[in-house]
């Protein structure tokens, strides 16, 4: 995405996507094959909180159907049965 004004011309960066985690579920995210990092939020303490990059890259839900219907995986209730 590109935009500019007056004052000059710039490109965005759009953040791989991510989620945020408890810093109790580090452990199986890493043995899932993650790399979970603290998360700081603005008043620069983590608070227990983490974050990890998804494995997928996708951004909406229709992505990530489309993502286990071409790698052949089932997909999970929101309960994560």
């Amino acid at each position: 995405m590109k935009w500019g004004n007056a004052h000059g011309k710039w490109k965005g960066y759009r953040e791989p996507p991510h989620v945020i985690i408890k810093q109790e579920s580090c452990g199986i995210a890493k043995r899932l094959g993650y790399r979970p990092y603290p998360y700081y939020y603005a008043d620069g303490h983590s608070y227990r909180v983490w974050q990890m990059q998804l494995k997928t890259g996708c951004v909406t839900e229709e992505e990530v159907v489309e993502w286990h219907k071409q790698n052949t995986i089932k997909e999970v209730g929101g309960d994560g049965r």
